[in-house]
């Protein structure tokens, strides 16, 4: 059994800049790898119910990513399974 870990980012700052304008990939790419995220690193995504959560993927496969998956129900479908850990406790990213 494994944890839903927040993201660092929230998910509409990472897709959306000003004036609901998609970001590019290459930008997408850019800003993952200022923060350690890059090819080869195992990822999941998810969302609230898991449709967002398909465009980082997506990008990820584009680019030849091959360890990066989707959490296809988001963060709504864990929560309501009493079976699957919720943290609480909020942790400060610095």
């Amino acid at each position: 059994m494994g944890l839903l870990l927040a993201l660092i980012l929230p998910i509409w700052l990472i897709f959306m800049i000003r004036m609901a304008r998609c970001v590019t990939q290459m930008k997408f790419l850019l800003l993952w790898k200022t923060q350690g995220i890059e090819k080869g690193n195992k990822l999941a995504f998810y969302c609230g119910t898991g449709w967002r959560a398909g465009v980082p993927w997506f990008m990820t496969q584009l680019a030849g990513w091959k360890d990066t998956l989707v959490y296809d129900g988001g963060w709504n479908q864990w929560q309501m399974d009493s079976v699957y850990p919720v943290q609480k406790k909020v942790h400060q990213i610095i």
